[in-house]
């Protein structure tokens, strides 16, 4: 049993079988069934869900090693439009986090992934390094002409960004203890991770399946309060908590079957009220 990444006990409180993990990744088959798409990750599997009742944070019970990660496969096709759906939505991000860095800050992303934020770093004049075990991804990434890296071992530099990567570290105190020595005085870390709270709070199988929660397929779950903590921890002082919606569906189709199912609840929530 993975023990809790902040205060180490081992979480006696079960939050969800994994029968019942099995049950929402069937749903999540059905409001996305044309395969592979941006709400499947490889710890997409029924599990146990536990939660540590003194720290607030989901874990995934037998959750395989980084290994998984490493060896998960891509198709070329399948990368390339991952590349330009997170790309378009990073520089929609722009407000948010270019004002942050001068140009020609040095910054690094750990688990670039299809490379989407170093694209739009590079356009925002920043100078980034990506570090991802991934095989597949990271060829896809370094072919794009990106500085992709294996190992996080870096020193003096201005930012570190994990996006939606945090929660499947499976040693993340080591990762914010290395993130701390690599920054310079003053540096910044962006953290983005599934919101747990909603997961926790909601029950709404089409509000879940927007956000890419459906069966947790993450190995760790964290809140806003439960990740200050933990950062807090490691010498991070919080600044500011951004709440943000996932990337849509790649699929034309899942995109229009979810919008098809709001509009029907939108329109049957308005016939009630009146």
């Amino acid at each position: 049993m993975t023990p809790c990444p902040r205060c180490g006990e081992t979480p006696a409180a079960r939050f969800r079988d994994a029968s019942a993990i099995e049950d929402e990744l069937a749903a999540r088959r059905r409001f996305f069934p044309r395969g592979r798409d941006v709400t499947e990750v490889a710890l997409g599997v029924p599990a146990d869900i536990f939660r540590c009742e003194r720290c607030g944070i989901l874990i995934r019970g037998d959750a395989p090693d980084d290994g998984v990660f490493r060896e998960d496969r891509y198709s070329p096709a399948f990368l390339r439009s991952l590349h330009d759906a997170h790309a378009a939505a990073f520089r929609a991000k722009r407000g948010d986090y270019r004002p942050l860095l001068a140009p020609r800050a040095r910054v690094v992303e750990i688990g670039s992934y299809a490379g989407g934020f170093l694209r739009a770093a590079s356009e925002w004049g920043w100078l980034a390094t990506g570090v991802d075990i991934g095989g597949d991804t990271s060829r896809f990434t370094a072919a794009l002409g990106f500085d992709m890296r294996e190992d996080f071992a870096f020193e003096d530099v201005d930012a570190v960004f994990i996006w939606n990567c945090f929660e499947q570290l499976t040693e993340p105190r080591r990762t914010l203890a290395a993130a701390h020595r690599a920054l310079r005085d003053g540096g910044l870390l962006v953290l983005r991770v599934p919101d747990a709270d909603l997961y926790v709070e909601r029950r709404d199988l089409r509000v879940l399946a927007c956000n890419g929660l459906l069966g947790w397929p993450h190995r760790f779950g964290f809140g806003a309060a439960a990740l200050r903590r933990l950062a807090a921890e490691h010498g991070f002082a919080l600044q500011r908590v951004l709440h943000r919606p996932p990337l849509p569906p790649l699929s034309a189709e899942c995109r229009g079957w979810l919008e098809l199912t709001f509009r029907r609840a939108a329109d049957g929530r308005r016939r009630l009220a009146a």
